[in-house]
């Protein structure tokens, strides 16, 4: 089976990977993803915000933890 190049019409490809870069999670956002679902499996019971607050506070935390290393 030979491989087929997908051709793109009028830089499509480029406007959906600029469309989808632009909602992409960062690495923070990554971060504070993991954190948060470590302090709900604790136990935390907080409003909402506060625990975001803290999630990305500790993402925060390991973006500079990261760049000591």
């Amino acid at each position: 089976m030979a491989e087929q190049m997908i051709k793109f019409e009028n830089d499509s490809f480029e406007a959906w990977k600029a469309e989808h870069d632009r909602h992409a999670p960062t690495l923070r956002d990554r971060l504070a993803m993991a954190a948060l679902q470590g302090l709900m499996q604790r136990g935390w019971s907080v409003i909402e915000d506060d625990l975001a607050t803290e999630a990305y506070g500790l993402a925060d935390a390991m973006l500079k933890a990261r760049e000591q290393v």
